[in-house]
C-alpha cells in the first residue's frame, strides 16, 4: 500500500506495468475497456504486441493500433489460448454476468496466461460503511438508481434493448475471488494501491473487533461442518478479509493467473472430496 502519490488508477496500473516490463516484451496483450488508448501505448513502449478492445473505438487514439468495437456483455472475438496477457482495467463494475466475462478471459488465456484486473475497491472500510449508512458505493454518492447507473441504451424498444450500466455491480474482493475460482483463475497477487485515509482511520478504530470476528466466524464455520482441516477456500478468505491493502486503499489491482489443466482437474477433484465429506 502506497501512503503518498497519485491514487488515479491509471499511475497505479504503470507502476505494475512497468516493474513487469520484462514480462511483456513479445507477448499478446488485450487491453479492455481501451478507452483512449493510454495504457496501450504504454504497454507498445514495453514492447508488448497489443490488442485493444472498447466499446468506443471512436475515442482510442494510439498511431499502430486498431481498437476492435467489442461488447465486453459478448463474446470476446479472440481465438482460444490465443493470449499472454489480458489487462482487464475498470470494467468489470459495469457488467452483469461477471462471470461469463472471466470464463471467456479464461478460455482466450493461454496456460499460465495472466490477467491484471482493476475496479474499485468496495471492500476498503470506507466503501463498507457506506454501503451500512446508505446502500452506496461511497459516502459521497447515492445509492444505484435509474439516473445515476444506467448510462445509455442502445435505442432498440421492448426486450430487445441492450442496457449499458455504470458500477451498478461493484464487486468485492471476496466474490470476485469466488468467480474467478469458479472460472478458472486464481490470485496470483494484490498489488498496492494507495491508501484511502478514511478507510485508514476506521482502521485504526475497528481493527481489533474486525480480526476477533474474522477469527470467531472461521472457527464456527469448521465447527458446522465437522472439518477437522481447513479448507485452502477458507484460509484464503480469511487472509483476505484481513489483508490491510484491501482493508484500506481506494482500488483493488488484483492479478490472476489461469489453472493448468492438471490443477483444474486436482482442484475439481478436492471439492468434489471436500463436498461428500460435508454431506
Amino acid at each position: 500500500m502506497y501512503w503518498r502519490g497519485s491514487n488515479n488508477i491509471k499511475d497505479l496500473l504503470f507502476r505494475v506495468l512497468d516493474a513487469k516490463a520484462a514480462e511483456f516484451k513479445g507477448k499478446v496483450v488485450i487491453d479492455m475497456p481501451a478507452g483512449n488508448g493510454v495504457t496501450s501505448a504504454r504497454l507498445l513502449e514495453l514492447g508488448a504486441d497489443v490488442r485493444a478492445l472498447d466499446l468506443f473505438p471512436e475515442f482510442f487514439k494510439v498511431p499502430g493500433v486498431i481498437c476492435e468495437k467489442v461488447d465486453l456483455g459478448d463474446r470476446l472475438p479472440l481465438a482460444d489460448s490465443s493470449v499472454d496477457w489480458i489487462i482487464f482495467q475498470e470494467g468489470i463494475e459495469h457488467l452483469q454476468d461477471q462471470l461469463k466475462i472471466l470464463r471467456d478471459c479464461v478460455r482466450v488465456l493461454k496456460p499460465g496466461g495472466r490477467m491484471i484486473l482493476t475496479t474499485p475497491n468496495t471492500s476498503n472500510l470506507r466503501s463498507k460503511l457506506a454501503h451500512f449508512l446508505l446502500e452506496a458505493e461511497t459516502l459521497r454518492v447515492l445509492p444505484p438508481n435509474e439516473v445515476d447507473s444506467v448510462w445509455m441504451a442502445d435505442g432498440k424498444s421492448g426486450a430487445e434493448e441492450r442496457v449499458y450500466f455504470g458500477h451498478l455491480f461493484s464487486i468485492g474482493i471476496q466474490r470476485l475471488r469466488t468467480l474467478g475460482k469458479v472460472a478458472g483463475l486464481e490470485i496470483s497477487q494484490i498489488h498496492p494501491a494507495r491508501v484511502n485515509w478514511t478507510s485508514f482511520g476506521l482502521f485504526v478504530l475497528s481493527a481489533s473487533w474486525i480480526y476477533w470476528k474474522s477469527a470467531r466466524v472461521y472457527r464456527r464455520s469448521l465447527r458446522k461442518k465437522s472439518l477437522k482441516v481447513s479448507p485452502p477456500a477458507y484460509d484464503e478468505a480469511l487472509r483476505l478479509t484481513r489483508d490491510l491493502n484491501i482493508l484500506c486503499s481506494g482500488h483493488l489491482i488484483v492479478e490472476f493467473r489461469k489453472f493448468s489443466s492438471a490443477a483444474l482437474e486436482k482442484r475439481a477433484g478436492a471439492i468434489e472430496e471436500l463436498r461428500s465429506f460435508v454431506t
